[in-house]
């Protein structure tokens, strides 16, 4: 009866282990949160069946003046960890999580009063 008993516990210890690496191995990409670069959500596959995708329309200057400010940023990113700063992964990623967590300045540019 120890023997059954025994196996019993072994192969609940092994499903507990199979299961929680099912979970790590399908964890969710990076929350609002999380500010690790070069971005660990790599790992979850290609940029297309990890992040959600929607088209920003912008006036040709933005997108200059984004462009302008990617290159700088990657380039003070190289020098300073030794690695390319990728724009879709990464940069991006950065640019909207900033703002997200500064939402003032949105505020301030449409020419809102501050929020209470």
């Amino acid at each position: 009866m120890e023997t059954t008993e025994a196996s019993a516990t072994s192969e609940t210890l092994e499903t507990q282990e199979t299961a929680e690496t099912k979970d790590e191995d399908q964890r969710e990409p990076g929350g609002l949160d999380d500010h690790a670069y070069p971005n660990p959500d790599k790992d979850l596959g290609s940029l297309i069946d990890t992040y959600e995708n929607f088209n920003v329309y912008v006036p040709p200057e933005v997108k200059k003046e984004v462009n302008a400010f990617y290159k700088q940023i990657d380039y003070e990113f190289s020098q300073e960890f030794g690695d390319e700063l990728d724009k879709h992964w990464d940069f991006y990623t950065a640019l909207f999580r900033a703002v997200l967590q500064n939402r003032e300045i949105v505020r301030e540019e449409l020419g809102m009063s501050e929020s209470e």
